[in-house]
């Protein structure tokens, strides 16, 4: 199968020297993607934002002390306290105004001596596993999670439809639009709230997860205030390990057979610094010219495509994790 990075691959003929861990973004729409990654004596970590809204939640939290928030990773509530404590209160006292103001969040630990790998994620973006040739995916919080779906509507949360990109090849440049949601979240203060009547009123917004770091004060949206957390395990020195943490930015130009290539490619990539390989693949694909078909019950369904754009860029953060 051909490598979906052959167009971007770097000439270095160097090889990748492992473990490989490494992060980077390509600011390429609203400028509010992070990426950390680092290690401990017990751990190597990363975590990627995808900020949405103002913008001020992801960059705010892409400063704190993520060494401090990952310690507690025992206690995933200690872990999302810790975060929320730097983006509740400002200096007056007041909560600050995360309205309409959030970010994913994927955080992923690798336990190298004993073989453990964690993940805790709130949102949109994922996190590929591949140990050996299995590849796992962390749960999306978005209108492809059906148990998302149900959860909030127990929670009395309204459903919109829409449209949304559907990448029918990554290769061929085939895309087409399918329908998605939007959920229909309210923010609603209690009686005892520091903020007065007139400074936020009980309103409808509209997002596309079902999680969020965040947006509207934080606890004040419990509905999407929780990680999900999962555990995965190897044998060190035996099994090769592939960990691809990436926010939508990558996975929304990619097909299902693009997305599990690209493990591939890294296994077998030359270049010293895959990450930026698949940052480069991730921008051509969002420039590129698509071939745009047009879907069932639309005037036009079954004609040749029409070519176009995307119709804009996405940020994107990518993390990889890599070792045999």
């Amino acid at each position: 199968m051909a490598s979906f990075l052959s167009d971007t691959s770097v000439t270095d003929t160097s090889s990748i020297k492992l473990p490989y861990h490494y992060g980077n973004t390509k600011l390429l729409g609203s400028r509010q993607d992070y990426v950390i990654y680092g290690e401990t004596s017990e751990y190597k970590y990363h975590v990627i934002l995808d900020g949405h809204g103002k913008g001020k939640v992801a960059k705010t939290l892409s400063t704190i002390n993520w060494d401090k928030v990952i310690s507690t990773y025992q206690s995933p509530k200690n872990m999302l306290a810790n975060i929320n404590k730097h983006i509740l209160r400002s200096k007056d006292t007041k909560y600050v105004n995360n309205v309409r103001d959030g970010t994913t969040c994927n955080i992923v630990l690798i336990f190298e001596k004993t073989g453990i790998i964690k993940t805790f994620n709130i949102g949109d973006s994922m996190t590929g596993i591949k140990i050996n040739d299995t590849i796992t995916f962390t749960k999306m919080h978005n209108a492809e999670n059906e148990s998302e779906i149900q959860r909030i509507q127990e929670n009395g949360i309204e459903i919109e439809e829409t449209w949304a990109l559907k990448v029918l090849s990554s290769k061929s440049l085939d895309a087409t639009m399918k329908k998605g949601k939007y959920f229909k979240f309210k923010y609603e203060y209690p009686d005892d709230t520091p903020v007065m009547h007139y400074e936020f009123n009980t309103v409808i917004d509209k997002l596309a997860m079902t999680r969020s770091i965040g947006h509207n004060h934080a606890h004040h949206f419990v509905t999407l205030q929780d990680f999900e957390c999962e555990t995965y395990s190897y044998t060190p020195g035996t099994d090769t390990v592939t960990i691809i943490s990436a926010s939508d930015g990558l996975w929304d130009v990619l097909c299902p057979e693009a997305t599990r290539q690209i493990f591939t490619d890294v296994e077998t990539s030359t270049s010293p610094n895959p990450v930026n390989n698949l940052l480069d693949m991730a921008e051509n694909l969002w420039t590129a010219t698509w071939n745009y078909h047009t879907p069932s019950g639309f005037t036009g369904y079954g004609d040749p495509p029409t070519q176009c754009g995307l119709g804009g860029a996405d940020d994107v953060g990518i993390a990889v994790y890599h070792c045999k």
